[in-house]
């Protein structure tokens, strides 16, 4: 994995002078915008057309990017400095996108630590840490030709990645934390929030125990999950003998569900949002918040997105806002 790290980097850090597309002067604005602006200021700000319009961990995500920015350029922390793009500033974001990718390499590693190293994992976390797409998206754009797109996903698919081995670990209430992160990053996760929600509430908030039908004695009350389980059968001195199952013995399951957990995982979740949300709270900006992270007077979609579903709902959305 540490010989495809240096390859993606060096692969990365050749494009460094080709085309850039708008997205770049979108992160560097926000840059200025977290650096240079009181945090009260942040989702008002709109000097420039490319408004911070992601969750407030992503901006302070970009406040700490900024923080070395002036190693580079302090010019492209001024927010009056509209399409500002030195040779500097251009290295430097393009820099932070493919330090931030680490994050990505982190959790495949854990990936492959966790689910052993043989050669089937080695290639699915290669593949995923070399995937075209990530190239595509955070490197190379393909419209009418090959251009520079400046965007952190390999960064937000690593805290991805990290949800999804933790919770095949079977740490669930870390992997619900750590989704409940990732929106607050970039809320367009939010199609994968009802799947979480299912899977969670099933896995980590409804418990299931053998319960044993065959046995003179009460129940077993062991977990289910075990690949052994036993069933007790009691004597006359009321002691407990563990016997392997037997198929023909009948063994039924109980389900209970565990308010504790419940709480606990709700509990996390809400702290991680309120961490994230709670400055704005306590200014009196989190309409404002939202009214960025979901433009509905704008259009919740960009013109120039792929034609499919989100085509026609664009094209709807588009009439009621001109009819309206």
């Amino acid at each position: 994995m540490r010989n495809l790290l240096i390859i993606s980097t060096l692969v990365k850090a050749l494009l460094f002078p080709a085309y850039r597309s708008t997205d770049f002067e979108v992160h560097r604005n926000w840059l200025a915008i977290t650096h240079s602006l009181p945090i009260s200021q942040w989702y008002y700000e709109k000097t420039s057309e490319w408004t911070l319009d992601y969750p407030p961990f992503f901006a302070w995500f970009e406040r700490t990017l900024s923080t070395f920015a002036p190693l580079a350029d302090p010019k492209m922390l001024e927010v009056s400095n509209l399409n500002y793009a030195s040779d500097a500033t251009i290295y430097f974001q393009r820099t932070t996108v493919i330090v931030s990718e680490l994050m990505l390499f982190w959790a495949l590693e854990r990936y492959r630590e966790a689910f052993g190293s043989k050669t089937v994992n080695y290639v699915i976390a290669a593949s995923v840490f070399l995937h075209p797409g990530l190239f595509i998206v955070d490197h190379i754009l393909y419209a009418q030709f090959l251009s520079i797109h400046h965007c952190y996903n390999g960064f937000l698919y690593g805290i991805l990645v990290l949800s999804i081995v933790e919770a095949k670990k079977g740490n669930l209430l870390l992997s619900g934390i750590l989704f409940a992160v990732l929106l607050n990053f970039k809320h367009i996760f939010l199609y994968m929030a009802p799947a979480y929600f299912v899977y969670l509430l099933k896995a980590y908030c409804f418990q299931t125990t053998t319960v044993d039908d065959g046995g003179d004695g009460p129940s077993s009350g062991m977990p289910f999950d075990k690949k052994f389980s036993c069933q007790l059968n009691y004597n006359a001195s009321l002691k407990p003998i563990p016997v392997s199952t037997d198929p023909l013995v009948p063994v039924s399951t109980k389900t209970t569900f565990s308010f504790l957990n419940f709480i606990t995982l709700g509990g996390s979740v809400i702290l991680a949002f309120l961490l994230s949300f709670g400055p704005f709270a306590y200014l009196g900006q989190v309409p404002q918040v939202f009214s960025r992270l979901f433009p509905f007077t704008r259009g919740l979609c960009h013109a120039l997105w792929a034609p499919n579903f989100w085509a026609l709902y664009a094209g709807a959305d588009r009439v009621l806002i001109i009819g309206w």
